[in-house]
């Protein structure tokens, strides 16, 4: 994860659970470091009493979901991250959707991910949390994101918000922090 100087971010009660469901049901959720990030989440769970769909409350991104994650920012297990960025989408929209008024649409990825940066800011808040902007080409869509997640969990929530609309969309990370840029950058075009 990413922390700048100064960083104070907050992540929002349910987006913590539904992490915590997502590497309970994950398929890699017997190997080592999936087990620990899966004990982490249930220490943290339990430590803040957080429960689900719970989106009124807020606790620390570091002591949280930094210390879940960690066992999976090793090179061996970023595709988990990849995968829990996927499965995240699914366990964090209904409740979302519900506040964004979306509860009877049928979501196309565009609309979808032209609301990001509104999810987003839902669920996190505070110094150093960043960003994540979408800007919609023709053929496709550029985000630009400077969060503290790692990159490969983005890149799965990304490809997540596609299955969940039923569409095929490739995602391709072309710029990223940490080979020096300023922001992480993804193009999406449909398969």
């Amino acid at each position: 994860m990413f922390y700048g100087a100064g960083f104070a971010g907050e992540v929002q009660g349910g987006f913590v659970h539904a992490v915590q469901v997502t590497l309970d049901h994950s398929i890699f959720r017997d190997s080592h470091a999936v087990q620990r990030a899966i004990r982490r989440a249930q220490e943290v769970v339990l430590r803040f009493g957080i429960t689900p769909g719970e989106l009124t409350r807020f606790y620390p991104i570091k002591e949280t979901l930094g210390v879940i994650f960690e066992p999976l920012e090793h090179a061996h297990q970023r595709g988990t991250l990849f995968r829990v960025g996927g499965e995240m989408f699914t366990a964090m929209f209904p409740y979302q959707a519900r506040i964004l008024s979306l509860a009877n649409e049928t979501p196309r990825t565009r609309d979808l991910m032209r609301r990001m940066s509104a999810l987003y800011t839902m669920a996190n808040r505070g110094a150093g949390v960043g960003s994540i902007r979408v800007d919609e080409q023709p053929d496709r869509l550029i985000v630009v994101e400077n969060t503290p997640y790692e990159c490969l969990f983005h890149e799965g929530l990304f490809a997540g918000v596609a299955r969940y609309c039923g569409e095929s969309w490739n995602v391709a990370q072309t710029e990223c922090r940490h080979r020096g840029a300023t922001a992480c950058r993804y193009e999406m075009t449909l398969k």
